[in-house]
């Protein structure tokens, strides 16, 4: 049985992760990446808040 604080610890890790992705990756990757990256980054933050 998986501890569901463990799973809590990991969505944060997660959401800091997608977050710096969100600033440093996608500037880093503007144009026809950062549309596509913009793109999936968009429906996986929603789920997660």
């Amino acid at each position: 049985m998986v501890n569901r604080k463990q799973i809590y610890v990991e969505a944060r890790n997660l959401l800091q992760i997608a977050r710096f992705f969100n600033t440093e990756f996608l500037t880093k990757f503007i144009g026809k990446n950062g549309t596509i990256f913009y793109k999936i980054k968009v429906p996986i933050q929603g789920s997660l808040w």
